[in-house]
Order: structure tokens, then sequence, then C-alpha cells
């Protein structure tokens, strides 16, 4: 409700509300007073599952009292999502604790004024410095660079305006997204509570519907929502003391792809229901799902639930507006102290403090400062300037003089935290395609069981995350046609990518990412098809003596050229598998997966540039060499075996044992499986990947 509120007030579009505490960060957006983002009818815990509804809140844990380290194997810096907790709480609160937090690093950097609380509490400074030195220490690095490199990388995790240490990070994080005016609330520090305290009445109800759309009728979908809507309002009216004159009412549909396990809430307009039909529910279901996973299907949909929400409108509030001031400049007794800030490694002595209590509408300052309040503190970076509106708040925007200083910039500088910050973005990327496929595909092996994996690979083949290694370079060994913009490859064959995938169940994506028609990544994604044809349903037949009898083989294909898909090419495929529509969802969504990571990388490659986005790419995978070669040497020179046995092949033959014996040979290990058994007739046999 707070941030309701304040988005009225300021007059915007579409804005992004984000909060940091002592411990983590939450965030959604909002557009034209409404979320952008769901009302979530389940919220995951840990491995609990709450069926309650709630605003879907995007929770991190990289808040100010989240722990920095460097570990032992990678040397890469990392932040959160181990917090100091309450207590002892970050080392600067001189409570116990040692572990530098992301507060310490704004501590040492000046961020932080001396006392805070309006006085009634001192930071501990010298503590904070030797917990942040730790730090620079185990990188290698001096400690302002190491303090910088803790708000960088938890900067990339977060996007703050609000909460007690949020408008620390609004400038940085204003940079980081491109967003301007970055918008400081008066007291953010109690934003919440404001919300708290204006909250209005709200109730809804729903029921299972659960019907295919092409199944059923308008009239029994308006029905539906009619009872609904008796009773909310009747619960409003007699529980709540709200007029059914003062309610606001919005109905809701849950729907999905059949063969979809995920719902996709909907706001369904009643009058054009009513008009139009079920063509309504399905215009506006292909159009979220189009916003949401960039592609829709022509399957028929299922109506899973019915939902009607009533709310009491809210009122405008009187906000009490600040004085006009006189002149842009406020007057110097404001400034109730001077700190020294650092910014690139570099001090900047004498910065002022101000009183925010004491400024006007107008009033104009400029970076570096900080704006000091009894629940908060907002820092100004060179460069920048921080505007006072007519309701208190802190428009923070920035100015020319960034341009005509020079102010250099540290993120083009390729240290460990950049490296760092790069690795970070690729980890998203993977965890965006995973949870892409785990709510779009209808193959439950995918879908429940997570037997999906995804890769992204620098332009040669070479992994940058995922698993089980690259077939990408075998791919480029062997292909001789084109690759351009917008191609998509498909495959199911081991033999055609070195064992990548191990069955014709396993259909594999492969997309290049061209930027300026220049190659800078590959993207690919594979998930085990429910059916792919065969001798039996589910294709994986224990007495096949061939590999004919597995289903339908595709050789690494092109089935997309220059964005253009190969439509009669991809019926012939589907014409040889038990349920196509599954195949055809599936297919989709491992090319939307493919295409959001190459979305990342793209946005990586133009924020960092072509020079600084290869010189991650080399220093990443050059620390995963030394971090495997120090794994390698701690083992010991001894052989290590290994033996199992499969009960039968099938077929009642059996057992057949597989032995492997690992050998350390200097800096590499050699794997001998000579002791296996010798290869079955029947189906149980795997092609053995090098690479993974």
């Amino acid at each position: 409700m707070s941030c309701n509120e304040e988005g009225a007030r300021g007059g915007l579009k579409i804005y992004i509300f984000l909060e940091v505490m002592g411990v983590t960060e939450g965030g959604f957006k909002e557009r034209n007073k409404e979320p952008i983002s769901y009302i979530r009818h389940e919220t995951k815990i840990g491995d609990l599952v709450v069926k309650a509804s709630s605003i879907d809140v995007r929770t991190v844990g990289a808040g100010g009292g989240s722990i920095a380290r460097v570990p032992e194997v990678t040397k890469a810096l990392r932040v959160g999502p181990e917090s100091a907790g309450s207590v002892p709480g970050p080392a600067c609160y001189g409570h116990g604790g040692t572990r530098a937090t992301v507060s310490d690093a704004n501590a040492v950097l000046g961020y932080l004024p001396a006392n805070l609380l309006g006085g009634a509490f001192a930071l501990d400074l010298n503590n904070a410095k030797r917990a942040v030195q730790q730090v620079a220490h185990d990188l290698g690095v001096g400690l302002y660079e190491a303090a910088e490199g803790i708000l960088k990388l938890s900067n990339e995790t977060i996007l703050v305006a609000f909460g007690g240490a949020g408008p620390l990070h609004a400038n940085a994080l204003g940079k980081l997204i491109g967003a301007w005016p970055v918008i400081v609330p008066p007291s953010p520090g109690v934003l919440c509570a404001f919300g708290d305290a204006t909250t209005l009445p709200r109730y809804e109800s729903g029921r299972p519907f659960t019907m295919v759309l092409g199944k059923t009728s308008v009239e029994d979908v308006v029905e539906g929502f009619a009872a609904l809507l008796a009773e909310v309002k009747q619960v409003m009216r007699d529980d709540q003391g709200v007029a059914e004159a003062h309610q606001r009412h919005t109905f809701q549909a849950d729907l999905r792809f059949c063969g979809q396990a995920n719902n996709v809430p909907v706001n369904v307009d009643l009058d054009v229901l009513k008009a139009d039909g079920l063509s309504h529910l399905r215009r506006i279901f292909d159009a979220e799902h189009v916003r949401l996973f960039t592609y829709s299907l022509a399957v028929d949909l299922e109506i899973v639930n019915l939902r009607v929400i009533a709310e009491e409108p809210r009122a405008d509030l009187a906000v009490k507006r600040l004085k006009e001031a006189k002149s842009s400049d406020p007057p110097s007794n404001l400034a109730q102290s001077t700190s020294t800030l650092v910014f690139a490694g570099k001090e900047h002595g004498g910065c002022p403090v101000w009183n925010r209590s004491g400024l006007l509408a107008g009033h104009v300052l400029y970076g570096p400062c900080l704006i000091s309040e009894m629940d908060s503190n907002t820092l100004i970076h060179p460069g920048y300037q921080a505007q006072i509106d007519d309701l208190g708040n802190i428009l923070i925007a920035e100015t020319d003089k960034m341009k005509v200083a020079g102010i250099p910039d540290s993120s083009q500088t390729l240290d460990t935290v950049t490296v760092d910050i790069f690795e970070n973005a690729l980890r998203n990327a993977r965890s965006e395609m995973d949870a892409l496929m785990t709510r779009t595909t209808m193959s439950p092996a995918i879908r429940e069981q997570q037997d999906e994996f995804n890769v992204i690979a620098e332009p040669g083949g070479k992994m940058l995350v995922g698993q089980f290694g690259s077939f990408i370079g075998d791919f480029l060994d062997n292909w001789k046609g084109s690759i351009e913009p917008g191609d998509i490859f498909l495959t199911n064959d081991p033999y055609s990518v070195a064992g990548a995938v191990s069955h014709h169940n396993d259909w594999l994506i492969l997309t290049p990412i061209l930027v300026d028609d220049k190659l800078i990544a590959w993207t690919s994604n594979f998930g085990h098809m429910t059916d792919v044809g065969g001798s039996v349903p589910g294709s994986l037949p224990c007495a096949a003596n061939s590999i004919f009898e597995e289903g339908i083989q595709i050789p690494v294909t092109k089935i997309a050229s220059r964005g253009v898909w190969n439509d009669d090419l991809m019926e012939v495929i589907y014409r040889n598998v038990r349920l196509p529509e599954w195949n055809k969802g599936d297919v989709r969504a491992l090319v939307a997966a493919c295409d959001i990571a190459g979305r990342r990388m793209t946005e990586l490659y133009i924020r960092f540039g072509h020079a600084m986005s290869f010189a991650a790419i080399d220093e990443l995978l050059q620390r995963n060499r030394r971090a495997i070669a120090s794994i390698i040497s701690s083992m010991p020179e001894e052989p290590a075996s290994f033996e199992d046995w499969i009960d039968d092949d099938g077929q009642g033959v059996g057992p057949w044992k597989i032995a492997c014996t690992m050998t350390k040979r200097g800096e590499k290990l050699h794997f001998d499986f000579s002791n296996t058994d010798p290869q079955s007739p029947s189906s149980i046999n795997f092609y053995l990947s090098i690479a993974m």
C-alpha cells in the first residue's frame, strides 16, 4: 500500500519498488498504480509450500547484514545469503561480529555516518576495517577495493530505494539499470509501517473450474463468476463494513495450455467475455503467455480456477507539501557535519552530511554527499544530484558535471569483482532457463524430475555455465552449413553430439548468439520428452536389439533459419511421436529458454563491451582450471576403484558390471573403464561422453 501511495504521488507510469533491510531485500514493479507482478496463490519457503494469497515479492539474501567471503578453492568474492543477523550483527555494530558485511563495507567507505539514530548509536569503524581487511587479504587487493567490491556485488543482486539501508545503494542501482530518477521517499525506514497503517479491506474467493476451453460454454464461466461475486460482495458488506456501492471487483481466471501443470492468472473483463465469448479468454491468455515466456501454442486451453476479488477503492490521502525554497542551494547550516567518502579507490574529503529534515522543495544537492535522517541515510555519488520535490522525496539523477569531470567508471576495469559480477550474471541466466522449463513444459520428466540440462558457452564451444560438459565443439567440427542470427538447431542423436544426450528421448536445442553478425556465445538446452515414437509408448523398450526400435532419430538439423521455422520438417518429426502436442510445447519451451539466455548474454556483451566481456570469460575459464587443479592436487596418489552392477539387460540376462579406476597423473585424472563388461546386445548400453 505504501508503494502504491508513493508511485501515485510521483505521477510515474512505471516504477520499481525495492527494499533493503538488515538481512534481505525484496521488490516488485507497478504500472499505473497496479502491480505488474502477480498476486500469487502459493509461496514456497524452503521445502514448504504455503497455499495462501500474497503479493509476488521476490526476496534475495543480500541485505545490510549479508556476509562477504572468499572461498578457498575459487578465490572469488561472494556476498550472502549467509547473514550476521541482528546478533552479533555487522562488525561495525560493535556487538561481537567479526565477519565483513555489506554494512561494514558502507562504513569503511564513509557511506554510513559515524553516529546513527540521531546520534544515539555510534559505529565501530575500526572493527569494520578489520573485518573488511580480511576479505581484502583473501582477494589480494586493498581495503577500499575490497569494500567497493562487496558493494558492487551486492548491488548486482538487489535493486533498492527504501528500507533502512536502501538509500545507501539507490544511486548505484540507478546507474546499473539506467532508471532515473531514483526516488527516496521521506522516512524510508518506516515506509512499510506506513503501508500497514493505510491498508484497506480486501477479500477474494476462488473455486476450481477444471474444464477444457473447447468443451465448456461462456454461460458456465459467467455463472461461476456470478456465484463468486455474490459471495465477495456479502463478505465485504457484512464482515468488513464496505457497502456494495463502494466496492471494486476484479475477475480472474487461472489458465494453462492442456498438458502444462503451472497456471497463468489473467484479469478477465466480464463485459467483454459476455460479448465476445470464450475467445476473450484465449486472446488474453495468449498475450500473457507471450509476454512471460515469448511464445504461444495452437493447442487448447484448460480453465483451472475462477476468482473474484473485492476491494475498497483507495481514497486520495491528504499530503503535506514542503515549503518552496528561495534558492536551489540549501543553507550551509543544514550540513550537520562532513565525511570522507571513497569512490573508485579515491578519497573525497569534506563531503557534507545534510540534515534531511531541514531541506525544502527545490533544494538541489550535488554529490559526493550524504543526506541523513533518523531512520536512514542517502548516498549521492560524484557526478549526480539530489533534488527535493514538494512531497519531500529525494530525486536522484545524473548531472552534466559527471561528463565535465570525467569521473572514471570502475566497472570497465577488469578486476576480480568484475569477473565475479560476470559469473553471477551467467549463473542467473541459467536459473532463468531452469525456471522457464519448470513453468511451461509438458513432459513430466522435465517438469517434475528436472530432467533438462542447459549450457551457455563461448563462441568456440567452451562451457561457461551448465553441466555435463560442452558438446558444442564437436558440433562445430562437424557442421558444414551456415550459422546466422535466428538459427535454431535440433538433435536427439547421441552420436552427433559426442554423447551429450544419452538416448532419443533427450531432444537438444542449440542456438547461436550474434551481435552485429559477430558470434558472441552459444546457448543450449535439452529435455527428456515423454515419447519419441519407437516400439513401445515412452520410447524406452527394454527388449530392443536395434536403435531403430527406440524412436525417431534426428541428426543435427537446422529447424529455423534466420528466425523462420521449417514448419514442414517439424510436422514430419511430430508425426513420428505419440504425443505431438507435448513435444511441440516442450520444443518451444527449450527454444524460449535458450532465447532468454541469449538475451542475457547480449546484455552482458553490450554492457561490458567486446574486450572486457571476453577478458572476463577467459579469466572465468582460467579460474575454473585453477580450482580443478587445486582439487586434484589435494587428492591422494593411490588409484581409486569403483564397480557396480546392473541386475539384467531387460531380457533376463545379467548381471552386467560397470567398473572404473581413477588415477592421478600430475595435474590430470585418468579414468579407466576397461574392466567394464562388454557391450550388451540389448538397450542398456551407454555412449560414454568424454566431455561429460
